[in-house]
């Protein structure tokens, strides 16, 4: 027992800890992938079939995740179970090269831009002479 604020608290068994982690990092894995599918707590708990509330009590891990929980988050989600227990999940590995691709293709609208304006220079260069 330890004490905080004048109460007398049990102390959370050592055990606990790691799953707790677990159960935070998944949530905030599940955060990340509703967001990155521009879903809002009420869409995604609209295809579970709960409430915004329970699935912000799933994703904070203030809330025990069943396997049932899991099979309807990822479902809707549209992913692998297993990605939500992985170091770099197949999606935020799809997003970053969606992103780097789109970059790719900005720098070269850029560049054809920059070309085309160069050729233009030329030609009044070459209008003038």
């Amino acid at each position: 027992m330890w004490k905080t604020g004048g109460d007398m608290v049990d102390e959370p068994r050592q055990e606990e800890a790691p799953r707790q982690r677990l159960a935070e990092a998944v949530g905030e894995r599940i955060r990340a992938a509703r967001r990155d599918r521009g879903l809002t707590l009420l869409e995604l708990g609209r295809k579970c079939g709960t409430t915004p509330q329970t699935m912000q009590r799933l994703e904070a891990a203030s809330m025990t995740m069943s396997l049932d929980w899991l099979e309807r988050i990822c479902a809707a989600l549209e992913i692998a179970p297993t990605e939500l227990f992985i170091d770099t999940p197949e999606w935020v590995v799809r997003r970053h090269l969606a992103r780097v691709r789109g970059e790719a293709e900005a720098v070269q609208v850029r560049a054809q831009g920059l070309l085309l304006s160069l050729d233009q220079l030329l030609e009044a260069a070459d209008a003038v002479k």
